[in-house]
């Protein structure tokens, strides 16, 4: 974090935020905004008023502050990563994984590279940069190596010298430097230490990491793996109460207020006359990971935050973000899968915990556990270890819970509305306990994907406590697939079902061989989801790729050439009423506007904009919506003339949406006047709008 004005800018895993401490306001910066990539890494203020940031995609972007303009500054060689950034005389030094590059900001380009840092093996990543004075500090995992920059070479590792353990150092990982008057101190894996004159004293906060040190008008603060401490003389250090863990950054006001940086939680400021710290949450999602989401009856988006780093759960109205945690009553905070049962309630999996039930009241949040202990679940490899990592809300609101690795084999769990459990194991037909996904097909069946052993097709017929006349297939790399491990699944909204391997997608229909679909931006598909018009998006490790209803035609969308937040795609959602597609990734939630939506049934809804269409070499288009899926449009004259046919073959209807430029067959402008817009569907009815043409 640095203070610029008044306005707090912080470097986050999520991009770049201002927050205005007089309005209690934030201002972000992402890739949408401008940014290069959502990961910056450090940033430092130049002399001109420029704001450098290293990012993770090997490159400098650059914020003028005085208009908020950012430019993209690439390096060569890329990529490389940034881990830190300082300026000095009108030249950045940036800490590399292959040591220290000189960069000049004038002509914005690298002037030397220095990769002997003193007696450290050659291409020692550097993780922390300090300059005091004409010196310059480099904090490694093998020490601290430091140079004058008024050096005659710096790529001599002659000019360069070298503390480690060997000299004094508690921890050869250095994770920080700040300096007073004429001494240095350096934050380690094992306290702090302090350097003058080439002298080094242990300064105390033995056994703790030191995250973050700062000279804060006159006093040293360092932020631990344990609390935020204040040096009130040499060696001696007070902690600050209550302790605060996980801070990353140390910042001081204009009022003399101290501010951290947390982990996970933004910001907290602590107000010493209560004592406490205040937690200053920028709007916006706890983390990036986007394991799984479903949509409630009150059309709030539900976020399941992934099964290893996960951070509880996190809820989206469209315009605010709230965060549940273990702290508001979750069991455990990594979750995996998330459905909505018919009364509202988010049942939640957690790879380990079994199963959540949360019912959202206004004033409290009802968590019910469902584990071993009323033997509903089965353990995995210990009796409490429960893993619960996909449910589905099927036909009749069952609700489908995968019971992943349980001991006794019974993996598939059904649940009716009357709270009825009923069991399907290997001895049923079940080919696996390790299974990966589950989707219904239009018929009613539970298909099931496995890791190592292709895809059950299940038919209960309706009858959940009657075994006998269940029907179970498999099908496997015997039958055509291109692997047996399944990564994703999800049915086709005409007859078949989709199924995405780490070697490709199979199209499965009965009574057919299986067709193995090509085209996608990579093999190894990692998400399935159908639209409301039936175009597939296939999420792998590489982007999306996008194939149409008609099963030919592809578009593929990634980081290069689109908003997407990160190419590896581990989740896709329709909110199917208004087309919005939400992509989830490792790096945040990507929300991509679409026309796909759920068609109207009639063409009763048609609605058409702007009015008037003006028409001025702007390249401003007529929108006509809440269309049947299929629909012809016609553009006719107000006497009936026919002048242009737009239909999904050639382009002109784009699922529940078409779009006239306002010319004729000709592809000429047409005059001022009014125009009839008629659309049908053979057998299915049809609709008309007028509207008011202006040409300029």
């Amino acid at each position: 974090m640095l203070l610029h004005s008044g306005d707090i800018w912080a470097v986050t895993g999520g991009g770049l935020f201002i927050y205005n401490i007089a309005s209690n306001s934030f201002r972000f910066f992402n890739n949408t905004a401008g940014l290069s990539s959502n990961n910056p890494s450090s940033f430092i203020l130049d002399n001109q008023g420029r704001l450098w940031i290293g990012m993770d995609d090997g490159s400098l972007n650059v914020i003028h502050l005085d208009d908020v303009t950012i430019k993209r500054v690439p390096i060569d060689p890329e990529p490389i990563v940034i881990n830190d950034v300082v300026f000095n005389d009108n030249s950045l030094y940036l800490a590399l994984d292959f040591g220290i590059s000189h960069f000049l900001t004038g002509k914005e380009e690298i002037k030397a590279t220095f990769r002997n840092l003193g007696s450290f093996t050659v291409n020692t990543a550097v993780q922390r940069l300090f300059v005091s004075g004409s010196r310059i500090w480099a904090g490694t995992t093998k020490g601290i190596a430091t140079t004058l920059l008024t050096s005659p070479n710096l790529q001599d590792p002659q000019f360069w010298d070298n503390y480690t353990t060997l000299n004094g150092l508690p921890s050869n990982n250095v994770t920080d430097f700040t300096a007073k008057d004429d001494t240095v101190f350096a934050g380690t894996g094992n306290g702090i230490v302090r350097i003058s004159g080439g002298t080094i004293a242990f300064e105390g906060l033995s056994g703790r990491k030191i995250n973050r040190l700062a000279n804060l008008n006159g006093e040293i603060f360092a932020a631990s793996s344990y609390a935020v401490s204040r040096r009130v003389s040499p060696g001696n250090w007070v902690d600050i109460i209550p302790d605060l863990s996980n801070i990353q950054a140390l910042i001081q006001d204009d009022e003399g207020m101290l501010w951290a940086g947390h982990k996970k939680k933004g910001m907290y400021v602590y107000d010493e006359f209560v004592p406490q710290w205040i937690n200053v949450l920028p709007p916006g999602p706890g983390d990036n990971t986007f394991e799984e989401m479903v949509f409630d009856g009150e059309r709030l988006l539900w976020c399941a935050t992934g099964q290893t780093a996960g951070n509880g759960l996190y809820i989206f109205d469209g315009f605010e973000w709230e965060h549940l945690t273990s702290e508001d009553g979750l069991v455990i905070n990594n979750t995996t899968g998330i459905e909505v049962d018919h009364a509202g309630r988010i049942w939640v999996g957690t790879p380990g915990a079994g199963l959540m039930i949360l019912e959202k009241r206004p004033d409290s949040l009802v968590v019910i556990p469902v584990d071993t202990t009323d033997k509903k679940l089965g353990g995995a490899d210990t009796p409490a270890f429960v893993v619960v990592n996909k449910i589905l809300r099927g036909p009749g609101n069952i609700m489908w819970i995968v019971n992943k690795y349980v001991d006794n084999s019974k993996a598939i769990v059904a649940v009716t509305p009357d709270d009825e459990w009923h069991y399907f194991s290997l001895s049923d037909g079940l080919i696996s306990t390790a299974i990966s996904d589950i989707a219904f097909d239009n018929s009613g069946r539970l298909w099931i994907a496995t890791e190592n052993d292709g895809v059950n097709r299940f038919d209960y017929r309706g009858t959940l406590e009657n075994k006998s006349d269940d029907i179970w297939k498999h099908v496997s790399t015997g039958d055509k697939l291109t692997s047996n491990r399944i990564t994703a699944l999800a049915a086709d909204r005409e007859f078949g079902m989709w199924i995405g391997t780490e070697a490709g997608i199979n199209y499965y229909i009965e009574g057919l061989p299986v067709q193995n679909i090509r085209g996608a931006i990579d093999d190894f598909i990692t998400a399935i989801a159908v639209d409301p018009a039936n175009n597939k998006w296939f999420g792998t490790r590489s982007g999306i790729s996008v194939l149409s209803s008609d099963n030919f035609t592809w578009e593929h969308y990634t980081t290069s050439n689109s908003g997407l937040v990160d190419n590896n795609i581990i989740s896709i959602l329709f909110d199917e009423n208004n087309g919005d597609a939400y992509i989830g990734t490792g790096k945040g939630l990507s929300i991509l506007e679409t026309p796909f939506k759920n068609p109207p049934a009639s063409f009763n809804e048609i609605s058409v904009y702007p009015s008037p269409f003006i028409l001025d070499g702007s390249g401003t288009k007529l929108t006509i919506e809440n269309l049947p899926l299929h629909s012809t449009v016609l553009i006719s004259t107000f006497t009936g003339k026919v002048i242009r046919k737009l239909t999904e073959d050639n382009g002109g209807v784009i699922g529940t949406q078409a779009f006239w430029d306002g010319r004729d067959g000709d592809y000429n402008f047409v005059p001022t006047g009014i125009y009839i817009i008629a659309a049908g569907v053979s057998g299915r009815g049809h609709g008309r709008q007028k509207i008011a043409v202006i040409r300029k």
